[in-house]
């Protein structure tokens, strides 16, 4: 500065103006501060030193050094504060109370001394939300901080308002508000790992697009990762429950919930594929008598007591399976156990609290009588125990009714069903014979009434030849006879219209089953 500098008189407290050349915004000098009203323009390094603030309304700078600085425009390549306790930026401008940092990197850089050194501190008033607001251009916004209404907790989330949106908040444990998405671009079973106080995780999650998903969980809390427990899910959802002991096979699945277990299908099967023995061990705490019970479409239809299996009455057996019989209890009073084949043969095993054979028979030997072309029957003095079968109605037509004046004959003494007839035996002369059994119905013993006669099956014929044996009759049948009805046989020869007699000496064999 060569000249013009011009100092009016001593300088005090009072700011004195300093004119230098043509300068006509003036710079003010008291022994307390300098002013300048206009730009102040520092080619070099500017450094405040002091207790008392330094103010400007713009400043751009190189390098700015200062103990406090309040400022609401800076505009510079480097600030510096001076490690000095109580340090502070001050944004003094009443209408924003914003700082404004204009820059591609924002570098915070702790003190080089040791210890636990705050790096930032970013303090609210009490009443306000604290938060760091991260934008990507002007829509884009997401945020970490403090909720007021909430200040117990950190929170992370989308927008520039604390508390919305919520992604995560964390106190003494994470809070995800969202779906977590781990994508590591690697096919494997640990792109997600859990760690607990052990070296190896707890729990893993992983996969491999187009081919499975899967959950692991570590034994001991991550102890080893040996031994585990592994979920895995494959097409259309089939899922696979497994367990790794790989020292032994000491991997057990226990099921203990705090009420019922329930497996429903919904559709398919629900099969049990064991290598070894299935163990049903059930308890009857409620004690209502049944330990295991069964049930289909909701309906009990069995259950095991102890070592009692109870199986429920029903009028008849299921349709019959090939290659398959059933045992199952007929609802009678008292109920009975029965046993049907696979062609439906109802077999009954018990009868009123006893065993029964459930075969049907009747065995009767004794000697027809034939003559013209008359049908014959069992004597009505004698019946069936006759040696003589020797009555006639001199017809060549069946008998329609037996009196109940004559000798019932066979009487029925239970229900049954007549399968089949034979008579093994040999005629006295070479004629054709006709054969048949007939049925009586009708009768109410102490009231007066015949027996209505109906055919058994179908009348028998066969030509033969004396002196030879022979076994006639019919099998297949299943003829419903109940007790009081009475079984006929009839025979007749259809040549020799004659009145010589022919016998017929012969072995009567009935088969049937009770109902």
């Amino acid at each position: 500065m060569k000249k013009d500098l011009n100092l009016k008189k001593s300088i005090d407290n009072d700011l004195q103006n300093v004119k230098a050349g043509t300068l006509s915004t003036p710079v003010n000098i008291s022994k307390e501060k300098v002013q300048v009203d206009g730009d102040l323009d520092c080619s070099g390094n500017l450094t405040v030193n002091g207790s008392t603030a330094a103010s400007f309304d713009s400043l751009s700078t190189g390098t700015l050094n200062a103990d406090t600085l309040n400022c609401p425009d800076i505009n510079a390549t480097q600030i510096d504060f001076s490690e000095v306790s109580g340090e502070v930026v001050g944004i003094n401008n009443p209408a924003t109370r914003q700082l404004d940092l204009d820059c591609n990197v924002l570098n915070v850089n702790g003190a080089s001394n040791t210890g636990n050194t705050t790096i930032m501190n970013i303090t609210g008033n009490s009443s306000q939300d604290v938060a760091i607001v991260l934008r990507e251009g002007v829509s884009s916004n997401y945020h970490i901080g403090i909720d007021e209404s909430d200040s117990d907790k950190l929170k992370i989330g989308q927008g520039a308002a604390v508390g919305t949106a919520s992604i995560a908040e964390m106190k003494d444990e994470v809070v995800l508000k969202k779906p977590l998405h781990v994508d590591n671009d690697t096919a494997a079973e640990d792109n997600l790992k859990v760690f607990a106080d052990e070296s190896n995780p707890v729990l893993t999650v992983g996969g491999e697009g187009g081919n499975n998903s899967t959950l692991k969980m570590y034994e001991n809390g991550g102890e080893s990762t040996d031994d585990f427990f592994k979920i895995q899910v494959t097409e259309h959802g089939e899922t696979v429950l497994s367990t790794t002991d790989a020292a032994g096979a000491d991997g057990d699945i226990s099921l203990n919930p705090d009420g019922d277990i329930i497996l429903n299908t919904n559709s398919g099967h629900t099969i049990i594929d064991s290598h070894e023995t299935v163990v049903l061990d059930a308890r009857d705490t409620a004690a209502s008598g049944q330990d295991i019970i069964f049930k289909q479409n909701g309906v009990q239809t069995a259950f095991i007591k102890t070592s009692s299996l109870n199986l429920k009455e029903v009028a008849n057996a299921n349709a019959d399976s090939n290659g398959y019989g059933q045992i199952w209890i007929k609802n009678d009073t008292p109920n009975n156990l029965y046993f049907t084949d696979d062609t439906g043969q109802d077999v009954q095993l018990t009868n009123n609290g006893a065993t029964v054979d459930n075969r049907w028979r009747y065995h009767q030997n004794a000697r027809f009588y034939t003559r013209y072309d008359n049908w014959y029957y069992p004597s009505s003095v004698y019946g069936m125990n006759s040696v003589n079968w020797s009555l006639t109605s001199s017809s060549a037509t069946k008998r329609t009714t037996w009196l109940d004046a004559y000798n019932p004959g066979l009487v029925m003494s239970d229900d049954i069903t007549l399968t089949e007839y034979y008579f093994y035996g040999n005629f006295t002369s070479s004629q054709t014979y006709e054969l048949c059994m007939l049925k009586g119905t009708g009768v109410t013993p102490g009231s007066a009434g015949d027996f209505s006669l109906s055919d058994i099956g179908s009348t028998q014929s066969v030509s033969a030849t004396s002196g030879v044996l022979y076994k006639i009759g019919e099998t297949g049948l299943s003829v419903s006879l109940s007790e009081g009805d009475i079984i006929v046989p009839a025979l007749r020869r259809t040549t020799t219209d004659t009145s010589t007699y022919y016998y017929f000496e012969f072995s009567m064999n009935l088969k049937g089953v009770y109902q």
